[in-house]
């Protein structure tokens, strides 16, 4: 093989190999109401040695028309490996953080945490493991949490059946139409939907095996009152109907790493499209 070709192939392959074992740093991206008058963001005080932690978080709540903030610890959340969203209520009594698949682990996370998990079992205390909660969790403006729903509140005793802990990850969530998890600027962004008054929250469930050539169930979440909505109850307000949750392109503009990293969401991704930001000079 000419030494050209050689050194080429030598760096795709280091190139790829690179991106199989990249991890993105951790996040929890800042919302705010639908007027833009209160706004949540994350802090993370304290960075682990990896991306596995232990990390720790604080949030701040600003009221921007009276010029008002408090910052208090991140209660409810993994000191581990985390990838999340905040959503802000219309009156900035409340907000919600969506934390789509991370396990939930108190301490540092680990790569292979699903091979720490006690073997698989069709019982509710299996499904009620401490790794499976944490999945939308509601907060008064004080940071006290409202309700905490785990996996094992959202979905169906059948569903459970297709419930997959891999790696770090848990997978029960379908994707939306034309979108993918690894190619999205966000991760969770293919996972969710969120109304543009930030009230309701909707995801799509992996269906049972019973039920697989069926479209999955979607199922909507008060962002109020942690309340899961009745499959039946009709939407008729346009800003109570979930929508895609970001503007801006499906796909990141390549596999490579700094992308993800470069990217700035915005506090409203329903409205606002988010930026990626400049690459560093040299």
């Amino acid at each position: 093989m000419p030494r050209l070709i050689l050194c080429a192939s030598l760096l795709l392959l280091a190139s790829a190999a690179a991106r199989a074992g990249y991890e993105q740093p951790c996040f929890i991206d800042g919302g705010q109401s639908a007027d833009g008058r209160f706004v949540v963001t994350a802090q993370q005080t304290v960075k682990g040695k990896t991306v596995h932690g232990p990390h720790e978080w604080t949030f701040t709540w600003k009221d921007t028309q009276q010029d008002k903030s408090v910052t208090f610890p991140a209660q409810g959340i993994q000191k581990g490996q985390i990838y999340a969203h905040l959503f802000v209520a219309p009156d900035g009594e409340t907000f919600a953080l969506w934390n789509h698949v991370t396990l939930f682990w108190a301490e540092n996370s680990f790569m292979h945490a699903s091979q720490k998990l006690p073997p698989r079992e069709e019982k509710d205390a299996w499904r009620r493991q401490e790794v499976f909660s944490g999945r939308l969790v509601l907060y008064r403006k004080d940071g006290s949490i409202v309700k905490s729903l785990a996996v094992a509140d959202l979905l169906l005793p059948e569903e459970w059946e297709t419930v997959l802990p891999v790696f770090n990850r848990v997978h029960w969530l379908v994707e939306y139409p034309g979108l993918k998890f690894k190619q999205t600027p966000r991760p969770g962004y293919a996972f969710f939907r969120l109304s543009p008054d930030h009230t309701i929250f909707e995801f799509q469930a992996t269906p049972s095996r019973a039920a697989r050539r069926m479209p999955p169930r979607v199922v909507r979440v008060s962002l109020a009152d942690g309340r899961v909505l009745a499959a039946d109850e009709k939407l008729t307000d346009p800003d109570k109907i979930p929508v895609r949750p970001y503007q801006g392109p499906d796909h990141l503009p390549d596999n490579e790493p700094v992308w993800k990293e470069r990217y700035l969401p915005s506090l409203d991704g329903v409205r606002t499209p988010g930026r990626f930001a400049k690459a560093a000079s040299h």
